[in-house]
């Protein structure tokens, strides 16, 4: 900033936040051996600006490093499959039941600091291949690389992932006005709609910020025997409802007219976006709760049914197609025998009728599967079983940053630990408390689990993924006021109540200052609402609103 009014630069620059001290000790964390480091905080708490400040800063000091040494400073990975031996697989299975004890017996509160001892993991030397990825610190390079050591280095490729299309822009738009403040950055280009394989994208790329839809749909196309029918290039053949990129950027009209412009000429080069209309849609549909409750249910049920589609819908979603069990069982869905074994606390919903919930989802199988519908853990689990078929990657992504973690299945995270080269490099961060997505149930008491499990699947020794020792929390609130999270807190409390294990309990957020009281409407037609929230043409002050609310 001092740099920029010195030279008088006329250019506009974004600067970024000062964060505090606690976020900027989690933006510098740097376990040794390296671990996933897993982030929890309420809506508010700068979770995201971790997760962005985490990924410049080491995209930054790579850079940096590489510009003087004049090339790419990362070994290329080789990563490859490997079966465990039978007494391995005995050690992993008894940790595996200890753990599983550990994770119905635990409370909650535990989750937060909780500290123990991993048995073999902490023996791994802090000196491999994985640890030395992900800390740029570490590297002192050489600077003279051989013609033939060139080609096995490669430049740092990070990626940051997120269910929701408004916040993966937002993200992306506050990366680019960070790379423009720096020579050795400003090369960073955000990826052209128009490349379909991971192995296709350039370093300039990197990082990638991408929705979890449009990252499966890229992992679809780098892989042979492809889910979805493509041409040669990689891009779809066909449209698939609810898949297309064109459909997340679809903006509702809460622009003011003199924004509209810009909206269209952001979008409107897309080039796929007209043609994608006019060309044949997949003949199979997508299967999302809408459909599900509207379609499929009635056709399960024929008339009464004692359930709730959506709890029905979750227990499918989460546990029966969704959990990390699911994805290596044959054919992706937990045997009957596998779902009655669940822990109460997992799963908490039907622990008495999982019988009839089983029966309900065979039915929905069979319809599935007779009428041409599919859903996203089909997907999951046909992409899972394409990767294990693979001898190496043919891609490499040395870490992996995702926001609103607790929007995606287990199935899915497993997935895309398998896709990176080591999964240890993971920063993951969310709230469950603020779950958008249906069907999706998540504890991030779980999560320990899903990397243990992780652990015992087929990864060489050098990068067996490790259980996190701790979860991170963040809970100073900068978003609101004192009073409003004080009434928030108040709704979270009531649902902790009645649904106990659904959330993972944190200590109530801080506000920094009181904020004023509220203001009580008397009467208010919605025309009048609408003008004294967005403000009127006349008055240049509008209540401001978050990200497009």
């Amino acid at each position: 900033m001092a740099l920029n009014i010195i030279n008088d630069v006329h250019s506009s620059v974004e600067y970024p936040f000062r964060v505090g001290e606690l976020e900027y000790a989690v933006i510098d964390l740097n376990p040794k051996p390296m671990e996933p480091i897993i982030l929890i905080g309420r809506s508010g708490t700068g979770k995201t600006t971790c997760c962005l400040y985490r990924l410049w800063k080491k995209f930054y000091s790579y850079w940096e490093k590489s510009t003087l040494a004049n090339g790419p400073l990362l070994e290329r990975q080789t990563w490859q499959q490997r079966q465990c031996s039978e007494a391995e697989k005995a050690s992993l299975e008894k940790e595996e039941r200890e753990l599983k004890q550990d994770s119905d017996d635990s409370s909650e509160e535990q989750v937060s600091d909780e500290q123990d001892e991993d048995s073999e993991d902490e023996k791994v030397p802090a000196g491999t291949a994985g640890a030395e990825m992900n800390s740029c610190d570490d590297h002192e390079e050489d600077q003279m690389h051989s013609a033939e050591e060139s080609n096995r280095l490669e430049h740092l490729h990070q990626i940051f992932v997120t269910k929701n299309p408004v916040l993966c822009q937002e993200v992306q738009k506050n990366f680019i006005e960070l790379s423009k403040s720096s020579k050795v950055t400003s090369h960073f280009k955000a990826l052209e709609p128009n490349v379909h394989k991971l192995q296709d994208i350039k370093d300039e790329n990197f990082p990638l910020f991408v929705t979890s839809k449009q990252l499966l749909l890229l992992l679809d196309a780098s892989m042979p025997d492809p889910f979805f029918p493509r041409n040669e290039d990689g891009s779809l053949k066909r449209t698939i409802v609810g898949w297309s990129p064109q459909e997340d950027l679809v903006v509702p009209n809460w622009q003011d007219e003199d924004e509209e412009g810009n909206i269209e000429a952001e979008h409107g080069d897309d080039e796929g976006a007209a043609d994608a209309y006019s060309r044949e849609s997949d003949p199979r549909t997508f299967v999302t709760y809408n459909v599900f409750a509207n379609e499929i249910w009635p056709k399960m049920i024929k008339g009464k049914s004692l359930y709730n589609p959506a709890l029905v819908w979750k227990e499918i979603k989460s546990f029966l197609k969704g959990s990390f069990e699911a994805l290596s069982c044959s054919g992706g869905k937990l045997t009957e025998e596998q779902y009655k074994k669940l822990g109460r606390k997992r799963s908490p919903n039907f622990t008495e009728d999982r019988s009839e919930i089983y029966h309900l989802f065979c039915l929905y199988q069979q319809i599935r599967s007779q009428r041409g519908y599919f859903d996203e853990e089909d997907l999951l689990y046909n992409l899972s079983q394409r990767l294990s078929k693979l001898r190496e990657l043919p891609w490499s992504i040395h870490e992996f940053y995702g926001d609103e973690i607790q929007d995606f299945t287990q199935a899915e995270l497993a997935l895309l630990m398998k896709c990176i080269n080591d999964p240890n490099a993971m920063f993951l961060t969310g709230d469950t408390a603020q779950s958008i997505m249906k069907g999706v149930a998540f504890r991030f008491s779980d999560l320990r689990s899903l990397f243990h499990y992780a652990s015992k699947n087929s990864m060489n020794k050098k990068q067996r993924v490790r259980k996190p020792k701790r979860i991170y929390q963040l809970y100073q609130n900068y978003r609101s006021h004192s009073g409003i999270l004080r009434l928030a807190s108040g709704v979270v409390d009531l649902l902790q109540h009645y649904f106990p294990e659904s959330f993972d309990r944190l200590p109530k957020d801080c506000g920094l200052f009181d904020g004023p009281k509220p203001t009580v409407l008397e009467s208010c037609s919605v025309s009048d609402l609408a003008i004294l929230l967005r403000g009127n043409k006349r008055k240049t002050q509008p209540i401001e609103f978050g990200a497009h609310q």
